[in-house]
């Protein structure tokens, strides 16, 4: 990971990437946290790390939220407090609640993505020209939306009124020109 992030800054390209890393929660408790104005219940903190296979030290930003206590038989001795925690390491100084929002963004793209390939049958279109499969995929995915906002209109009922006001007006169109021969 640190090649590639070297390779990123080098070329000084943009990145925001969600850490996932051995001992994350002991070097997050570890940061000063301060409350993030507008969302209460969040903390946010903003520290440069160096892990051990990277050549420089980088930007982390995270927020957390407390979890919701848990109602313990055995009772507790102290008073533990335990978060959610979000982390991302980014190369140009952002916010961490925009950080935490754009990747939120992101992921659910993806899931989209997921969830058209393997549900949609979308991993079996294939083809060795990569704008050919994009305008496959573009195509399939018209095809998808439109078919869902028919089923939409059919639920409500709009697709039966639509349909009667075409029907009064066939005659004239379709069928007035074809009895007429031209």
């Amino acid at each position: 990971m640190g090649e590639l992030l070297d390779l990123l800054d080098e070329g000084k390209h943009g990145y925001l990437i969600k850490v996932k890393l051995k001992g994350l929660k002991g070097l997050l408790s570890s940061q000063e946290w301060e409350a993030i104005p507008g969302q209460p219940g969040w903390e946010q903190c903003v520290f440069s790390h160096q892990c051990t296979t990277w050549s420089t030290a980088r930007l982390f930003v995270a927020v957390r939220r407390e979890k919701p206590e848990t109602v313990d038989k055995q009772g507790t001795l102290f008073e533990m407090r335990d978060f959610d925690y979000f982390c991302y390491v980014v190369s140009k100084k952002t916010a961490p609640w925009q950080a935490h929002k754009d990747y939120g963004k992101r992921a659910t793209c993806e899931t989209w993505i997921e969830e058209a390939k393997n549900q949609m049958g979308l991993a079996h279109l294939k083809s060795q020209d990569f704008w050919a499969s994009s305008a496959m995929f573009c195509a399939l995915s018209l095809l998808i939306n439109t078919r869902s906002v028919i089923w939409a209109f059919i639920k409500v009922g709009w697709i039966k009124e639509i349909y009667s006001g075409l029907e009064a007006r066939e005659p004239i169109t379709v069928n007035g020109i074809l009895n007429s021969g031209g």
